[in-house]
């Protein structure tokens, strides 16, 4: 079994060590589709309430297709308060990290990791309110349909309750787990695959490489440098995604928001001068001036300067304006200064698409929890 590297005492609250889930504490997760008990609240992108005539939603309401066009939030697809709470956004983000060691564990691709998130934030947004044990409940089950899905081999259920109850502390029982993986396949309307940040992003390199992966910065080609900007752009997402507002942008928007910060900073690019660097990242309104300063004026870095100008076309391409996309440029500056990881966690075989995309952990999860 590997050795987890989560800080478990960053989030005291959260754990509640030796505690099995009772019937009183799985009972709120039993699901009756006509039952006024059931108390999700289906918000529209304006977030007002899209069922005033009751304040009870059934799993049919929820919208379920993982759209990502450049002008739709993901509001219509959670509960207002899993995702605004910040006490509820740390306890999320001790458990996405979870999710994240465990996949490292099991040694899942990284597809996996980012399916179960999806899985796991749509099960929890379906309940007003959840206990802390039943939310890693979710996780643990929703980890273990990702897999079912995405990889060759998988654990065994009981592999999956020993890392649990290893790790966190927390019991869970057999009939628990089985009936979990029910309530989540309701929620899902058996949409089991919806579409993950990871796909987006894989679409985007994609293009990128196919427009300027030969004559400049490339992520998905076999070469070192190639490489090193795949794993760096995967452990900013992979990063983003443990904070609850994330799901505030298009997927597409914090893709593109992270591969600008990124390629600026891998161009030896200083963003910020000494001056105004650290208010600029805590200030929104600095830090859109000096973005829009980048964007809008003449550099005298020849490669800089052909850097805007294919992001600039980029982003046309993708019908996306910079305009579209400076608020989450503000969320993924955040990770200006994020220390990367480039441990090897699988021998490099004949199929290079497999090697790059194995899971590999994040460094400094107490940095992550201060950002």
């Amino acid at each position: 079994m590997a050795i987890f590297y989560i800080n478990t005492s960053t989030i005291g609250p959260l754990m509640n060590v030796n505690k099995s889930i009772d019937d009183n504490q799985t009972s709120q997760m039993k699901i009756d589709e006509e039952e006024e008990g059931s108390s999700f609240v289906d918000i529209n992108a304006s977030g007002e309430s899209t069922n005033e005539g009751s304040k009870h939603s059934s799993p049919k309401q929820l919208s379920m297709e993982g759209s990502t066009t450049s002008k739709e939030t993901r509001s219509s697809l959670k509960n207002k308060t899993y995702f605004t709470d910040d006490e509820l956004g740390a306890k999320r983000c001790f458990i996405i990290n979870s999710l994240l060691s465990w996949s490292i564990s099991f040694e899942f691709k990284r597809e996996t990791f980012h399916l179960a998130v999806v899985l796991f934030d749509k099960s929890c947004a379906y309940y007003e309110y959840i206990c802390d044990n039943m939310m890693f409940q979710l996780a643990v089950v929703s980890l273990s349909m990702a897999a079912k899905i995405s990889e060759v081999n998988t654990p065994t259920t009981n592999d999956y309750l020993e890392v649990v109850e290893k790790n966190i502390n927390v019991k869970i029982s057999l009939e628990d787990f089985f009936s979990t993986e029910k309530i989540i396949s309701r929620v899902m309307q058996w949409r089991l695959q919806p579409k993950t940040i990871y796909d987006t992003l894989h679409e985007i390199l994609f293009k990128w490489d196919e427009m300027f992966g030969t004559n400049g910065i490339s992520f998905l080609n076999d070469n070192p440098l190639s490489y090193i900007h795949y794993r760096q752009i995967h452990q900013v997402i992979d990063t983003l995604v443990h904070h609850h507002q994330y799901v505030e942008f298009p997927y597409e928007h914090i893709v593109f928001s992270s591969m600008f910060i990124l390629i600026l900073r891998d161009i030896n690019f200083e963003l910020f001068n000494e001056t105004n660097k650290h208010k600029a990242i805590y200030d929104a309104e600095t830090l859109k001036n000096c973005l829009n300063e980048i964007m809008n004026e003449q550099n005298e870095n020849e490669e800089i300067r052909n850097f805007i100008n294919n992001f600039n076309a980029f982003l046309n391409m993708n019908n996306v304006s910079f305009d579209d996309m400076i608020d989450s440029l503000v969320f993924s500056s955040k990770l200006i200064e994020i220390k990367f990881y480039y441990f090897e966690s699988k021998e490099k075989g004949d199929n290079y698409h497999d090697y790059i995309t194995w899971q590999t952990k994040i460094e400094h999860f107490n940095d992550i929890m201060n950002l």
